[in-house]
């Protein structure tokens, strides 16, 4: 049978990472925008070693290239980390799979894979993807804004993911929320008022937006105390059964979301804000309300629509970001007999 048009197995495949704080999902597309063909997903030990992070990923991104391509060594490899992420590809803060801050992912990756890799974060890779194929295709300027445990996002503007001097463009979560601490300084709980109580990292009088109405403070404030959210229904299943703590989380949850989408049409004016992350598929029916109420916070609302490659946009990202380094004179340069380059790249990948 021949190969499909665009099929990466003549120069290996590009693949593409995902690496959430509990699990890695590693996939292959027939084409750089097309459905994805094998995928893997392998839980992750908190509190591992990155030792052991990057001997997992190696593993199952050669199971997956073998499983595509038999025979032929993958030519790149993209990762989406849930995690701020430098120019050099360096991470800002430990994770929690025990990467230490400061260690170069992209370094550790192209050393146990022999092959290029470009890392960055999840939700600059979920940009990408949208932006080429998805809601984001034929536009030149939108803020891509994730919806998930936390709340990340991403800027492009002119066709460009952009990324900032320390790679956080775009990280709206942690916009600040004025708060009442507690004595004891940071890590201690903020009460947000409206925006109820909330664990916090911020600096003293301040919360994160992300910490009070993020997928994990939605999922605890929607509860009764003691009661674990892995133990109920979601938050928007129970409001849709009549829940009145599960409605009041989700309106506090709106409330935060259209402020965020306000500010960003005060700094940026936007014409198009897409919604991406897992509390999206969730939450479609909440985009009303939030338009409404975003148009009343802004004389100058922009549009604002769902992704649409939901919790694939990362990976779409990611194998778009690794394809884009296969045929650079870096990536050609001195594979010798092992097939792998000797050199790093650092920054690529987000760029045309």
């Amino acid at each position: 049978m021949p190969e499909p048009r665009g099929w990466p197995c003549p120069d290996g495949p590009a693949l593409a990472v995902d690496l959430g704080a509990t699990h890695l999902r590693v996939a292959v597309a027939a084409d750089q925008l097309g459905p994805v063909v094998v995928r893997r997903t392998r839980d992750l030990a908190p509190q591992g070693s990155g030792t052991e992070l990057v001997a997992a990923i190696a593993e199952v991104a050669a199971a997956v290239a073998e499983a595509t391509c038999p025979g032929r060594r993958p030519a790149a490899v993209g990762v989406g980390v849930a995690a701020f992420v430098d120019p050099g590809g360096a991470l800002h803060a430990a994770t929690p799979y025990g990467v230490p801050a400061g260690d170069a992912l992209n370094d550790a990756f192209a050393a146990a894979l022999g092959v290029p890799v470009v890392v960055d974060n999840d939700a600059k890779m979920a940009a990408l993807g949208e932006l080429t194929s998805g809601v984001g295709v034929g536009r030149d300027s939108f803020v891509l804004v994730t919806l998930g445990t936390n709340i990340g996002g991403a800027l492009v503007l002119d066709g460009h993911v952009v990324r900032g001097a320390h790679g956080t463009a775009g990280e709206v979560g942690m916009l600040l929320v004025r708060a009442r601490r507690g004595p004891g300084g940071r890590g201690r709980v903020a009460d947000a008022g409206r925006f109820g109580r909330a664990e916090t990292a911020a600096g003293p009088g301040y919360a994160w937006l992300e910490e009070l109405v993020g997928g994990g403070a939605l999922a605890r404030s929607s509860l009764p105390p003691g009661l674990a959210p892995e133990a109920s229904p979601g938050v928007f299943a129970r409001a849709a059964a009549g829940d009145r703590r599960a409605r009041a989380a989700i309106a506090r949850a709106v409330e935060g979301w259209a402020m965020l989408v306000a500010d960003l049409a005060a700094v940026l004016d936007p014409p198009l804000v897409i919604l991406s992350g897992g509390l999206v598929a969730e939450a479609d029916h909440f985009l009303e309300p939030l338009r409404e109420r975003v148009r009343e916070l802004t004389p100058f609302p922009p549009e604002i629509r769902s992704g649409a490659l939901g919790a694939s946009a990362g990976l779409v990202g990611a194998a778009v970001a690794a394809r884009r380094v296969i045929g650079t004179p870096e990536a050609r340069h001195d594979r010798g007999d092992r097939g792998g380059p000797t050199v790093t790249l650092r920054g690529q990948g987000l760029e045309e």
